[in-house]
């Protein structure tokens, strides 16, 4: 696993986790 991928996969998560807290919000 490169440190490109870690960044990019740890990046995504970061946006899932704001897209929930959103959702919760407007849920």
């Amino acid at each position: 696993v490169t440190r490109a991928s870690y960044y990019e996969r740890n990046k995504v998560t970061q946006g899932w986790r704001e897209g929930g807290a959103l959702l919760g919000v407007l849920g």
